[in-house]
């Protein structure tokens, strides 16, 4: 089976797309400040990054041609970083007897 096209947006589509978003993003409860189509695909990347999707499959989700465009998105935050080491310790050390 082959791949699903991704559908473009048609010129009209994409004239709407910052009501829809500011619509959507007013009823979510989202800041005025942060009512922007960057700003859902920003999230929408950054959430799958804190999710543990691989950088390859957000980089096709957010139609990015070049990786590193991609990449920032997988900053280490302060809270992955404290999950990082809960992790460690709830494992028992394996040089332990």
């Amino acid at each position: 089976m082959g791949e699903a096209p991704v559908a473009a947006l048609t010129p009209g589509a994409h004239a709407a797309c910052p009501s829809l978003v500011a619509k959507h993003a007013a009823g979510a409860g989202v800041r005025d400040d942060r009512r922007t189509a960057h700003a859902l695909r920003h999230t929408f990347c950054t959430m799958l990054a804190e999710r543990g999707v691989a950088l390859e499959v957000i980089r096709e989700l957010a139609r990015h041609v070049d990786v590193r465009t991609t990449q920032i998105y997988v900053d280490v935050t302060d809270q992955r970083k404290g999950e990082g080491i809960a992790a460690l310790e709830r494992a028992p050390h394996p040089l332990a007897a």
